[in-house]
């Protein structure tokens, strides 16, 4: 029996031994008789031998004594026969009384534990479905299905709260669309003040007139604050919701409310994840666009340091080798984050592009301001400095777009000059016009280029490392390699900002002037450096050309006869196979080669301006074949790969294709020769 059922006699007694108990007490006294009446005075258990009259015309032997138990009126025991009837009857009465109390309390703990099971088998059935759903959609699917089970209302609403703006959305819904409605617009007019609340409520007396009668609203709790909250009502007719409706229903937004709460937090995380997960590849995209290896000039020496302060950077540097010099950039856009990155993408490309349309630095940049202002977005602009250095005359052409100024040491002294600014930042102006100026240079001459995040790096006490450290770490060491001396700047601002993050990205280059020595070599890097350079129209007529550059090249730098051999023929089938396919329909324009050696390897590349090719995607010969069965072609770039270390392509934006071929050299076979 449910708490909602009434309590009878039928209910509560069994007949057989209800009829059993009278007909004891009935042989007691002889020609007594009991009859026990429903509350709606019908007969439910009579003794032996009870008058079928006695019922329907009591007479003076008939008595009456109405049966109660726990403040509820149950029936009736009538006694029939005896004059003393108060005293006979007292023993059946209290009997009867009592199985009926106990009969009572026991019906009320089988429903208590009834509830309980049904409490535990709902918040079983719940967490099934909260550990394995995300979806905090198909959570409230399942906790107003459990609902409209459990409770049984003729419709329900599961309401979010929006925290932006403390407004109340309908996540989900069971019954008629109309109804739904209805409730709804209840929820935001009279129930509305149950909505905030933390406390469950059984409303019954709703002022307006509705098609319901009764309300059960549960709260979804997290932290003493309100998520949102359960709904239910019933239609008019309908019986009252219960307290112990009340407590399952709250058990239920409770369920709710942990499970829609750990499926956002868990989205939260997941797109958490996702973001952190495109920053990293953002970065890693970004960190390409970096200069991958130092640049080898003749004469010069370079080494440089990029150190973004957060995944993205909005500074950057850049080389970009040009015929016979270097072009390098930095650059600190003004912005942080994903929109200064994007920024400074931008304005790589722009700068790139601008110097290949002419060589003229103010040109250049001119060029590229008025790009970068019809881009540039919030007031995003960019400090930047572009510089052009032709190392046979070692003469620096520059520009010096509001960035700050590089340093210059001279060998010859301690005394620091500056390259000053000679316009305004790119992207703020797009009519301005840019100056350049040249800068003469000598053998131990030092140039370090920086951004503002150097000299703006604070350690714990607030202090920056500031412009005179700088200069004063400069003035010491010009004496270094670019190498060394970057170090030493690297280690001392490290060791300044201890524990302390940085605050703004950190870029640093150090070029510095070395002494030439016979033969054009260089002391480098690594080691000692010879180049040289070559260039020849793209006709069948070069290739002879194109391997005698290649052998007096080995010759002057030493390289031994066996490996001058090879490069000679990987140089002869790469251009054979440029002229003859890449230029097949084109304008022969020069191929270009240069050819460096350091001691440990060489390094040529081949440019041209040819139809583009992908040298790793053609196949791979047959060698296991005979040669009738041999497919053409193949062997050309299998001979190339078999006789050299490293083969690499690239397809520049100024539609150059750059072919560069590394060969490591045998230091024992050199050394023999």
């Amino acid at each position: 029996m449910g708490r909602n059922e009434a309590a009878t006699l039928p209910r509560l007694l069994v007949r057989r031994e209800t009829e059993s108990l009278l007909n004891a007490f009935t042989r007691v006294v002889p020609g007594m008789h009991f009859a026990l009446l429903l509350a709606n005075g019908r007969p439910f258990v009579t003794s032996e031998h009870f008058p079928s009259d006695a019922l329907v015309t009591p007479n003076g032997l008939t008595h009456s004594y109405p049966l109660r138990a726990s403040d509820q009126s149950l029936g009736t025991l009538v006694l029939h026969g005896a004059r003393d009837a108060d005293a006979l009857a007292r023993a059946p009465h209290y009997s009867l009384t009592l199985s009926l109390t106990q009969a009572i309390a026991r019906r009320e703990i089988a429903d208590e534990a009834l509830e309980g099971y049904r409490e535990i088998n709902l918040m079983y059935r719940l967490s099934e479905t909260l550990s394995v759903s995300l979806d905090p959609k198909a959570l409230s699917t399942v906790v107003l299905t459990e609902s409209q089970n459990a409770i049984k209302a003729n419709v329900g609403l599961l309401l979010l709260r929006a925290t932006h703006d403390d407004t109340w959305i309908v996540q989900n819904s069971f019954g008629d669309a109309a109804q739904v409605e209805t409730l709804f617009a209840l929820a935001l007019s009279s129930l509305k003040p149950l909505l905030p609340s933390t406390r469950p409520e059984i409303i019954t007396d709703l002022s307006e007139q509705t098609a319901f009668d009764a309300f059960l609203w549960a709260p979804m709790l997290m932290q003493s604050e309100a998520l949102g909250g359960i709904l239910l009502a019933r239609a008019a007719g309908q019986p009252v919701f219960s307290a112990g409706d009340e407590k399952l229903l709250l058990t239920l937004a409770r369920e709710a409310a942990i499970g829609i709460e750990n499926a956002r937090l868990i989205q939260v995380a997941l797109e958490k994840e996702r973001l952190d997960h495109e920053l990293r590849l953002a970065h890693e995209m970004q960190a390409s666009l970096m200069p991958r290896a130092t640049p080898q000039v003749r004469d010069w020496e370079f080494a440089h340091w990029w150190q973004p302060a957060r995944e993205m950077s909005g500074d950057f540097y850049d080389f970009i080798p040009l015929d016979q010099q270097l072009d390098f950039v930095i650059a600190d856009v003004s912005d942080k984050g994903m929109a200064a990155a994007l920024f400074m993408a931008v304005t790589r490309s722009t700068v790139r592009a601008s110097t290949r349309t002419t060589r003229a630095a103010a040109e250049a940049l001119t060029q590229a301001n008025r790009v970068l202002c019809a881009d540039a977005i919030g007031g995003t602009f960019v400090t930047l400095f572009y510089a052009q250095l032709d190392p046979f005359l070692n003469q620096l052409t520059y520009v010096n777009a509001g960035h700050n100024p590089p340093l210059l040491c001279h060998a010859d002294g301690p005394a620091l000059s500056e390259l000053p600014r000679t316009g305004i930042m790119l992207g703020f102006d797009e009519t301005f016009q840019f100056e350049q100026r040249k800068l003469r240079l000598r053998a131990g001459d030092v140039l370090v280029f920086y951004t503002d995040g150097v000299t703006e790096a604070v350690n714990a006490r607030k202090e920056q490392f500031g412009e005179e450290r700088l200069y004063a770490l400069v003035r010491a060491q010009r004496d270094e390699s670019a190498t060394d001396l970057l170090r030493t700047l690297k280690q001392s601002l490290t060791a300044f900002m201890g524990e302390t993050p940085a605050y703004d990205d950190i870029t640093l280059i150090v070029a510095k002037c070395v002494a030439p020595e016979s033969g054009g070599r260089v002391q480098g890097q690594a080691g000692t450096m010879r180049q040289f350079a070559f260039s020849a129209d793209a006709q069948l007529e070069s290739l002879a050309l194109f391997r005698e550059f290649v052998e007096r090249a080995c010759a002057d730098a030493d390289v031994h006869p066996d490996t001058c051999f090879q490069l000679s023929l990987v140089v002869d089938e790469a251009c054979a196979n440029v002229i003859q396919y890449g230029y097949a329909d084109l304008p022969r324009t020069p191929i270009e080669l240069t050819f460096a050696n350091d001691g440990e390897q060489v390094v040529i590349t081949i440019a041209d301006r040819a139809r583009p090719f992908a040298p790793e995607q053609a196949p791979a010969p047959d060698l296991s074949s005979g040669w009738e069965e041999r497919r053409v072609g193949g062997l050309g770039w299998h001979l190339i790969r078999s006789l050299v270390n490293e083969v690499r392509y690239e397809s520049l934006p100024d539609g150059r294709n750059v072919l560069t071929l590394v060969k490591r050299l045998d230091k024992r076979s050199d050394e023999t020769h």
